[in-house]
């Protein structure tokens, strides 16, 4: 596609954007960064699954609705085709040189061969579409086709439509799996979103910059030219509470923030420290597989205590509502 085409339908897209009031935000980073955990405390609600292990298959795109009666949550499965090509490309994979990704994709495999009739289900079933009122209501599907490998590696995408969005309307999520998978389709996902978002929140999870997260940097520079790098993307340094002190907390937030100004020129004031997880256990959103991960309300008050040196439980540890104020461009920008 070259470049002139690209530019074209980037600038329709975004037309049709406008027209629609829409603002798509891309949630990114590598893999058991803490993605879905920082989508979860922005919905309220522990929905995504968010295990420390790889628990991410498929994109999940979360649209604002207004009406109770509009929400909905979409799945799509993959074609047959599909299918085969994600099954031929684990297989190349997992006989190349990279020692990680291989040992994934074997185990990949393994799941699809033991899987294969719950797989193929999933295939023949095509899309669905199951209206809810309450995100709970809807908690055990998206997690079968979104994180459970018998089920997930069938799975294109899923859609999902709340109302837990409708102080940002206009907003869409995307929450794609981690640049670091390996596989070839979780990167062209990553470059399209990056290409077309209009703002990009990175989740960060370690104080240098990996090869996968300067990938992103490369891939978001890429599309809109009207609008720089620097002007839409965020860094959420997370999981403030696992640092042991405040000062080590300090010295590895300030080195993020100074690889970001070398990487990226971004300015300080788009890298905030904090803790998704953390907020989720504070305002009781926690579900049990959370709480086992990141310890009780007492646990995590004293574990923030320690590391901001405030007396109160009740900290802005997320700091969602900043990011909001600053996520938004003037209508004039296109």
């Amino acid at each position: 596609m070259n470049r002139a085409y690209r530019r074209t339908e980037q600038a329709e897209r975004q037309r049709q954007r406008l027209e629609k009031g829409e603002f798509r935000i891309a949630v990114v980073g590598l893999e058991k960064a803490g993605k879905s955990t920082f989508v979860n405390a922005w919905l309220g609600c522990d929905l995504l699954p968010a295990k420390s292990l790889r628990c991410t298959f498929t994109t999940t795109q979360i649209f604002s609705v207004k009406e109770e009666t509009e929400q909905r949550l979409e799945t799509q499965p993959k074609t047959n085709g599909e299918f085969s090509r994600l099954v031929a490309e684990l297989n190349t994979v997992a006989n190349g040189a990279d020692d990680t990704r291989a040992k994934n994709a074997k185990e990949d495999l393994a799941t699809i061969q033991q899987y294969q009739t719950t797989l193929k289900e999933v295939l023949d079933e095509g899309a669905r579409a199951k209206h809810f009122t309450n995100l709970e209501e809807i908690k055990d599907a998206l997690r079968k086709y979104v994180a459970d490998a018998r089920f997930a590696h069938a799975m294109h995408e899923a859609r999902l439509y709340t109302c837990r969005l409708a102080e940002a309307e206009g907003i869409v999520f995307y929450d794609v799996p981690g640049l670091d998978s390996g596989l070839a389709k979780h990167i062209e996902e990553s470059r399209d979103m990056l290409h077309s978002c209009d703002a990009v929140i990175l989740i960060q999870r370690y104080p240098d910059l990996r090869g996968a997260e300067k990938d992103l940097i490369k891939f978001a520079r890429e599309g809109d030219r009207h609008i720089r790098l620097e002007d839409k993307m965020f860094v959420f340094f997370g999981r403030m509470d696992s640092f042991a002190t405040r000062e080590a907390f300090q010295r590895d937030f300030q080195h993020a923030v100074q690889a970001w100004r070398e990487e990226a020129n971004l300015p300080p004031s788009r890298i905030i420290g904090g803790s998704a997880g953390a907020h989720l256990v504070l305002h009781g959103m926690a579900e049990s597989e959370t709480l086992k991960d990141l310890g009780d309300q007492q646990k995590i008050a004293a574990d923030l205590r320690r590391v901001t040196g405030e007396n109160t439980a009740e900290l802005d540890v997320l700091k969602t509502s900043l990011v909001l104020m600053r996520l938004k461009p003037p209508s004039t920008i296109i």
